[in-house]
């Protein structure tokens, strides 16, 4: 599966996933950073393997595959486990500089309510957070 990076370009999809239509009826298209945090938001809310054309295997293949952390029994393995899945996932994008990569996790008795992830982009060097809770990503720039 190819990612997007710095040089890509889509079409720009709404925060359900669907595609943002123009006045004229056709579709809005986002190119560069924006279309690589756009690919980004997707791959974290996909889970691995779940899409039927990949070809990839575990931390190789597109999706973070966080559901199955979601409601999971809180361990300190199990934290370790999130964070290095996340940055393992991360460090395959060549746009963001791995060591600016950092997580904060937030739970409740049930299991993890959200996670923050924290990047920098390497030719810009902007930095943004992302914040996943309950099936939602939000990507914000700092």
């Amino acid at each position: 599966m190819q990612l997007a990076d710095m040089e890509s370009a889509d079409i720009k999809l709404d925060k359900h996933g669907q595609p943002v239509v123009d006045n004229e009826g056709d579709f809005e298209f986002v190119s560069g950073v924006k279309c690589f945090l756009q690919d980004l938001r997707n791959e974290i809310l996909t889970e691995q393997a779940e899409l039927f054309y990949e070809d990839e295997d575990e931390i190789d293949s597109y999706g973070f595959g966080l559901l199955e952390f979601m409601k999971a029994a809180y361990s300190e393995f199990l934290e370790l486990e999130i964070e290095q899945r996340i940055k393992e996932k991360l460090k395959k994008r060549e746009g963001i500089a791995p060591e600016s990569i950092q997580t904060e996790l937030f739970l409740n008795g049930e299991g993890f309510v959200k996670i923050k992830i924290y990047f920098r982009i390497q030719e810009t060097n902007e930095e943004y957070d992302v914040e996943i809770s309950e099936n939602q990503v939000e990507v914000i720039k700092e």
